[in-house]
């Protein structure tokens, strides 16, 4: 070759007359041939080309291979997905990009990243989660298995251990669960610190969210409604008792037993309420269909200190056992981040272990050694998860999670 020739790879998306033009990972380039192109080059074929700059700018074929023929329409489904019907093979780059941040972010705060295994010999304990379940088949033993819905027993062991901080970012399973806001295949980031409550893990998500937004908002994808959220100083903070009186005319307080808030939901004509309803059934309608629709308006919020039955292992507040620690973290209305002070007494986690066991009618067996490590100690810490997915929704104004996903399962 000579010092003005250059090599040039893509796939062939347009001939006509003398011009073709080729695509890659960086975008769409013209060509030009002296003669007519080739009749046996067609659309879809990945070509090599050597090419050279001629004198009016433009790069003239000097000659061509074809390194794979396309033996079907290539703009038809996946192509179609990622180039033709919007702009996904841009919102996949862009999400690349906000995870390499999210990495960086947490080794400018000395967090170790770490992994913990997708398949769990144990049933989890959430009463609102349904898992995956599989097995593993060998000549000696066929075993169950459940796809993981979150990493968080495996990531306190590691507390116990002396781990200080710690993060994970990886895929979560849970059953069930699809709308534009959920897939039974997501991404999540956990991290976890010792010697630390909600308050500060609160701070370290606020600081986590504005800088994939600040990003964003430098690459020019933010959508106009997240500027206020960036230009607010400091996300405010509702406990749930507050936001009950304030948005549903609640005394949550009055109201921690089924009947108790059966019978105020009738006196203020919430039709939702079915007599048939648990505790918790009758708090998610609330919570869904007349807290989150005001938490909507304040942009970016953390609703904070839930009732002990809605956050099993969260430490107690100080000033009402009834209540714990746990926040969640609202953008514009969409549930983004879910985090506690833990629970670090043995015997409480697990007499509210075998409470949700016996709650949900099942007989599965506990999770002994996550219970084993506490009983050797973990040290006062405080942990929270992120969807990952949702973020990169948020930041790319996007409106479905579909659209910054590559595949759909």
């Amino acid at each position: 070759m000579r010092d003005n020739e250059i090599l040039v790879r893509g796939r062939l998306l347009l001939c006509e007359s003398t011009r073709i033009c080729l695509s890659d990972d960086t975008g769409k380039m013209f060509f030009y041939w002296d003669t007519y192109f080739p009749h046996n080059l067609k659309l879809g074929d990945i070509l090599e080309l050597c090419v050279y700059p001629n004198r009016n700018g433009r790069y003239e074929v000097k000659s061509h291979r074809i390194l794979v023929t396309s033996r079907r329409a290539y703009n038809s489904g996946d192509w179609n997905k990622f180039h033709e019907d919007g702009n996904s093979f841009e919102l996949l780059k862009q999400r690349s990009q906000i995870l390499a941040n999210i990495r960086t972010f947490f080794k400018n705060l000395e967090y170790t990243e770490v992994e913990t295994p997708y398949l769990n010999k144990v049933r989890g304990f959430d009463t609102n989660i349904e898992q995956f379940k599989t097995s593993f088949n060998s000549l000696s033993e066929n075993t169950e298995y459940y796809l993981a819905t979150s990493p968080e027993l495996f990531m306190k062991r590691l507390l116990s251990m002396g781990f200080d901080r710690i993060f994970q970012m990886g895929r979560c399973f849970r059953n069930g669960e699809y709308s534009r806001l959920h897939r039974p295949e997501f991404t999540m980031v956990e991290w976890y610190r010792l010697y630390s409550d909600f308050s500060l893990i609160m701070k370290e998500a606020e600081a986590l969210v504005r800088m994939v937004f600040i990003n964003a908002r430098t690459g020019g994808t933010l959508p106009e409604s997240l500027n206020v959220v960036l230009d607010c100083d400091c996300w405010p903070k509702i406990t749930v008792v507050e936001a009950f009186k304030r948005w549903a005319c609640i005394d949550l307080k009055a109201c921690l037993t089924d009947d108790k808030l059966y019978q105020r939901l009738q006196e203020i004509n919430f039709f939702s309420a079915n007599k048939s309803d648990d505790w918790e059934d009758l708090f998610n309608k609330v919570l869904m269909e007349i807290i989150e629709p005001e938490l909507k308006k304040l942009g970016a919020v953390f609703l904070v200190e839930y009732p002990l039955q809605m956050a099993a292992m969260a430490r107690p507040c100080d000033n009402d056992s009834r209540f714990v620690e746990r926040a969640e973290l609202y953008i514009n209305g969409i549930e983004l981040a879910n985090g506690y002070t833990e629970l670090n007494d043995p015997v409480e986690q697990r007499e509210r272990f075998v409470s949700a066991r016996l709650a949900q009618e099942r007989d599965d067996k506990l999770d002994e050694k996550f219970l084993e490590q506490l009983e050797v100690g973990m040290p006062p810490a405080t942990g929270i998860a992120l969807g990952v997915d949702r973020l990169v929704m948020l930041a790319t104004g996007s409106t479905d999670l579909k659209e910054v996903i590559s595949f759909e399962c």
